[in-house]
């Protein structure tokens, strides 16, 4: 804190030794008794990593990674952008390639961008484009006849995809570097559009809070 007031901070970039524990020999504990103990213990907000990594060797045949992280540095995207790269790494060691990290995208370099961005004029026509953006409410838009009470309750529809479907969408957002929720997300926009003949829409998800 800085006069009171809560600041972020950024630490220097490090490398991490990561701990290998072998479960195999401990006659008195198996994984999921380990893995509930160290859930157990609360991450340090102060002056820590925010994170614990750690490759358990189960038995001769089985070993994984138990990863640990706090949600002040990671949600979902970043989790299953780690979770890919890390199936990537294992997959070209598999094979005995070598592993090519690429340029991974990284939030100092957003954060650095930003900083730069409020010092050109740009900014206060980015500021004043949002701002003008967001003046007004978007009106509620109702699929179909609904009561005028408006609450929270709310059902599930599941439509099942076929895999070769499933992997198609998978290629596709691979290779253009999206999400499937922003690629089903922006069908419904679609579909609400044409549906409705609205250009401002408000959609609520509960994903990524």
């Amino acid at each position: 804190q800085i006069n009171g007031e809560p600041r972020q901070y950024i630490n220097s970039c490090k490398y991490y030794e990561v701990e290998y524990i072998n479960l195999s020999t401990n006659k008195t504990k198996d994984i999921t008794t380990w893995e509930a103990e160290k859930n157990a213990v609360p991450l340090n907000l102060i002056d820590s990593d925010l994170f614990y990594v750690s490759i358990l060797n189960i038995n001769n045949e089985e070993t994984t990674i138990f990863l640990k992280i706090h949600h002040l540095v990671s949600d979902a995207v970043s989790m299953m952008s780690l979770f890919t790269q890390i199936c990537e790494y294992y997959n070209s060691l598999e094979k005995d390639q070598e592993i090519n990290p690429g340029s991974l995208p990284s939030y100092l370099d957003f954060i650095d961008y930003e900083k730069e961005l409020e010092k050109t004029s740009d900014f206060e026509d980015y500021k004043k484009y949002w701002n003008q953006k967001y003046k007004t409410i978007p009106e509620f838009i109702y699929l179909k006849n609904v009561p005028q009470k408006i609450n929270t309750k709310s059902n599930r529809i599941t439509f099942p995809l076929e895999e070769k479907m499933v992997n198609q969408i998978n290629i596709y957002c691979k290779k253009t570097g999206i999400t499937a929720f922003a690629l089903f997300i922006s069908v419904l926009s679609l579909y609400i559009h044409k549906f409705t003949a609205k250009n401002d829409l408000s959609i609520g998800t509960t994903i990524l809070n």
